[in-house]
């Protein structure tokens, strides 16, 4: 067989496997980026709650009362979820009668209401960090806009402690 009559048999062989290849690469970086960014937000509410549970009634720090304001516990949370957007991340706060939401997480950082409250934070009560974390869909890349669902979806964790001291 000539070499004339071979020529173009590469750019024909990149086609059929460097583009499939190229796409399978991309949605397995994809894929690993949103596991980073999950894994992320599950760790940092289930810190994030054990923190306030630990800051209960019966807690003392150099002999003083270690009460938690709402602005402590958003700083907590971000300070411990490095990989995330915080003005993608949005945090909600539940005790036995009191729900703060911080839309986005940062919002809440000024804020000095006691949480949980004087009433909620004592022996036996729950206190629940719920987290989203707002996600770009990454079958928009591959797909045509329609065929792809919505351009974000929420990465969503939760973790419940129990005030045991």
């Amino acid at each position: 067989m000539s070499l004339k009559s071979r020529r173009g048999n590469t750019l024909i062989e990149f086609t059929l496997v460097g583009i499939p290849l190229m796409l399978i690469s991309t949605t397995v970086m994809v894929a690993g980026i949103s596991m980073w960014e999950f894994y992320n937000l599950a760790y940092g509410t289930q810190t994030t709650a054990r923190y306030v549970a630990m800051h209960g009634r019966s807690c003392l720090q150099d002999g003083t009362g270690c009460a938690l304001s709402v602005g402590n516990v958003a700083s907590y949370f971000a300070s411990h979820t490095l990989a995330l957007d915080p003005s993608k991340t949005n945090v909600t706060l539940k005790s036995a009668t009191a729900t703060i939401t911080c839309n986005p997480v940062s919002n809440c950082n000024s804020n000095t209401d006691q949480f949980p409250n004087a009433n909620d934070n004592g022996l036996n009560f729950d206190v629940t960090v719920t987290a989203y974390y707002a996600v770009t869909n990454p079958g928009r890349m591959l797909l045509p806009a329609a065929a792809a669902g919505p351009a974000t979806f929420n990465l969503f964790a939760t973790s419940r402690q129990r005030i045991v001291y």
